[in-house]
């Protein structure tokens, strides 16, 4: 039985213009920009909800906004001292980001779409009981104690659907709606894969506590082998400063930020990639990027990785504390040296049969119809 084609509204962020560009790095952004381009692939009808300048294939409406990390829309709208303080862009932000999100349910208002796709989910979330149009809200952090609060006081409200993008983000919050777990995907033809690496190791990933990124160094120091950092870093932050900076010599170099049309070639040339994470991380992505170029993974066993990562097979899932209940060094140091009994083909297969954008986009697909198959039963019709 043919389905029928949907119409649907999409909405991430008007912080950054889609596709993204350069060296910016923002996940939710990438997957929503897929997202736009297979449902049309498939017939459906999207009206992307973006920045003015963004490049799409949808129906784009800007509500007349330029991106909102442009330097010169913050200069214009408010006070120079103010406009490089994190705290006051985040504030701004919030505000900036509902002109949209009011455009998205003004128009749901007048029968518009078949269903609502927001990502990240949080702002949206007052507005969707106002509307005969349900909304599919993708989690793409972690539900920390403030998000639990919020999503709680919205479990009720049958207008609104959740997707995770692991099964263990949705341990601190069982009991939402949700309509499935779709795992993000890539375009496996960025990420070719090679067999023979050089003999460094990458660290990928925003240079943070919780990536563990200092842990990772002190692993390839004691393994006596080559590290390779790249993502953002706070230089101006204590972590850099102490953590970070003192401990970068000759083998041991942060590569700064790397354009998305070149990072597959880290990836390319690493025996492996270091994960050491020190969170609940809720996916992952540069794990399935490594992977896809036949890297594999060398990680700490917190929040997704055991389900993106086959132990043994495209890399090695370690406990993050040893006996003695310290940071367990010394099995990645293990773990590093016995690398070269991962098979590489084994990695690329492995992101082949479950973490590409097909499988994301048909995974979506069928939330789709199963959200408005359900909200037309529990509305009787």
């Amino acid at each position: 039985m043919k389905k029928k084609k949907l119409k649907i509204a999409m909405f991430c962020t008007n912080k950054i213009s889609t596709p993204l560009k350069g060296k910016t790095i923002y996940a939710p952004v990438m997957v929503t920009n897929q997202l736009v381009e297979g449902m049309i692939k498939k017939g459906h009808d999207v009206t992307l909800f973006a920045t003015k300048g963004s490049k799409t294939k949808a129906r784009l409406i800007h509500c007349g906004l330029n991106p909102l990390e442009s330097k010169k829309v913050l200069f214009n709208l408010f006070e120079k001292e103010k406009v490089e303080t994190d705290r006051f862009f985040e504030k701004v932000l919030h505000s900036y980001e509902t002109i949209a999100i009011s455009k998205i349910y003004q128009m749901a208002q007048k029968e518009k779409f078949d269903v609502i796709h927001i990502h990240p989910s949080d702002r949206a979330l007052p507005l969707a009981p106002l509307v005969s149009t349900p909304t599919i809200f993708t989690l793409h952090d972690p539900i920390a104690p403030w998000r639990k609060f919020i999503y709680s006081a919205y479990k009720n409200i049958p207008q609104i659907y959740y997707v995770s993008i692991s099964d263990i983000q949705r341990k601190p919050l069982k009991n939402l709606n949700y309509i499935n777990t779709i795992y993000n995907g890539l375009d496996l033809e960025k990420y070719p894969f090679n067999e023979k690496p050089k003999e460094s190791f990458i660290c990928a990933g925003r240079i943070t506590q919780e990536k563990g990124i200092h842990t990772a160094i002190q692993g390839a120091k004691k393994a006596k082998v080559k590290l390779s950092i790249i993502g953002f870093a706070k230089k101006e932050e204590d972590y850099w400063q102490k953590k970070i900076k003192p401990y970068l010599d000759k083998n041991i170099k942060y590569k700064g930020m790397v354009p998305l049309s070149e990072v597959f070639e880290f990836y390319q040339n690493s025996k492996a990639l270091l994960f050491p994470i020190q969170w609940e991380e809720p996916f992952g992505l540069v794990m399935i990027e490594a992977m896809a170029c036949g890297t594999p993974v060398i990680a700490f066993n917190r929040g997704a990785v055991p389900e993106v990562v086959k132990d043994g097979k495209t890399g090695f899932i370690i406990p993050q504390f040893d006996k003695n209940k310290k940071v367990n060094i010394k099995g990645l140091v293990e773990a590093i040296k016995k690398i070269d009994q991962i098979d590489r083909k084994e990695c690329r297969k492995h992101v082949e049969e479950n973490f590409t954008i097909k499988k994301m986009v048909d995974g979506y697909e069928d939330a789709y119809y199963k959200v408005i198959k359900d909200w037309r039963i529990k509305n009787g019709k």
